[in-house]
C-alpha cells in the first residue's frame, strides 16, 4: 500500500501486515497530530517506509514524548510518528486521503489506546484499554442511583406573633378611628 501527502511528494510504503488499528487517546498523538482522539493504524518499523524516488521527509524529534514525527517537507503533512517502542504510527486521515476520502474498511479501528490519558469519554462497544492491548481495560463505573428521600417534607407556616401596642405613642399610624 502507497499512501502520499497532500502535494504528492512524500510517499510512504506499507509493505507488511498491520499490527493494530484503533482510536488513540495518547498525550503522543494529540501533540503530534493534533486531535484529541485520533485513529491510527499501527506498523512495525521493518514494514513503513519512505517510498523509493518519494521527497525527502522531515523529521522532528519529541524528546519528552519518546516520539519522532515524519512530515512533507514541501506541504508539512505528517505522514507517520514513530512511538517509543519504535511502531510506526499513521492517521487514518492520511490513509483516507489516499483512497479519495474513503477508510478501507480492513482500517477500521478495532480498541481504544492509553484510554487512561483520555481527554473525553467514548461511548461504543470497542474495548478500551487503558495504556496498551494486554494491559488492563477500563471498567466504567456503574450509574449512581438518586439519593432516596425516606421522610416527606412538611411545609410548616408559622404564624408570627402580633406586635404589642404601645400607649403613648405618637407617630405616622398612631392615628385611632
Amino acid at each position: 500500500m502507497v499512501l502520499s501527502c497532500h502535494c504528492g511528494a512524500s510517499r510512504v510504503l506499507a509493505t507488511g501486515k498491520a499490527v493494530l488499528h484503533a482510536y488513540c487517546h495518547s498525550q503522543v498523538c494529540r501533540e503530534l497530530f493534533g486531535g484529541a482522539v485520533v485513529a491510527v493504524t499501527m506498523w512495525r518499523g521493518a514494514d513503513l517506509s519512505l517510498a523509493p524516488g518519494a521527497r525527502a521527509a522531515g523529521c522532528f524529534v519529541q524528546p519528552l514524548l519518546e516520539a519522532t514525527r515524519h512530515f512533507c517537507a514541501g506541504c508539512g503533512s505528517t505522514l507517520f510518528l514513530v512511538d517509543a517502542l519504535g511502531l510506526r504510527v499513521v492517521s487514518h486521515a492520511l490513509i483516507a486521503a489516499s483512497y479519495r476520502g474513503i477508510l478501507p474498511a480492513q482500517h477500521a479501528p478495532t480498541m481504544h489506546l492509553h484510554y487512561a490519558q483520555r481527554q473525553l469519554d467514548i461511548d461504543d462497544e470497542l474495548p478500551k484499554h487503558l495504556e496498551r492491548p494486554g494491559g488492563p481495560q477500563y471498567q466504567p463505573r456503574p450509574p449512581v442511583a438518586p439519593l432516596a428521600v425516606t421522610t416527606p417534607f412538611v411545609e410548616r407556616r408559622y404564624a408570627m406573633p402580633a406586635a404589642p401596642r404601645r400607649s403613648g405613642f405618637s407617630g405616622p399610624g398612631s392615628e385611632t378611628a
